[in-house]
C-alpha cells in the first residue's frame, strides 16, 4: 500500500474510537520493538488511550509508553485538554494485563 493510500485511509476514519483505535492497536502490535499493546481507552484510562511495552533486550528492562490518541487536526483550543490528558497519564499507576500488573508510565 502506498503512502498516499495509507494517508487517505487514515483521513477517512470518521470515528476515533470505533475505527481509528482498532487500526492503531493492530498497527502498533506489528512494530517489532513493541512487546505488548494495552488498550486502555475508557472511563478508567486516566489520560492514555494505549500503553506500549517496549523491552530493552540488552538491559532486560521494560519501558512503559502512554499514547494519547487524536484522530483529527489538533487546534489551539485543544491544547489544554491534551496537556491535561498527558499530565493525568503520569499521575496514577496503570493497571494492565486484566488487573494483573500495575505500572507507572515512563513517557507519554
Amino acid at each position: 500500500m502506498t503512502i498516499e493510500k495509507i494517508k487517505h485511509k487514515l483521513e477517512s476514519y470518521a470515528h476515533e474510537v470505533n475505527e481509528f483505535h482498532p487500526f492503531l492497536q493492530n498497527f502498533l502490535g506489528q512494530i517489532p520493538t513493541i512487546k505488548h499493546v494495552e488498550y486502555t481507552h475508557g472511563n478508567r484510562e486516566y489520560g492514555a488511550d494505549f500503553i506500549l511495552i517496549v523491552e530493552d533486550e540488552i538491559l532486560l528492562k521494560e519501558t512503559y509508553i502512554g499514547v494519547v490518541v487524536k484522530s483529527k487536526k489538533i487546534l489551539q483550543s485543544d491544547v489544554d485538554n491534551i496537556e491535561r490528558q498527558i499530565n493525568e497519564s503520569f499521575r496514577l499507576p496503570k493497571i494492565i494485563f486484566n488487573g494483573k500488573k500495575k505500572v507507572s508510565l515512563d513517557t507519554v
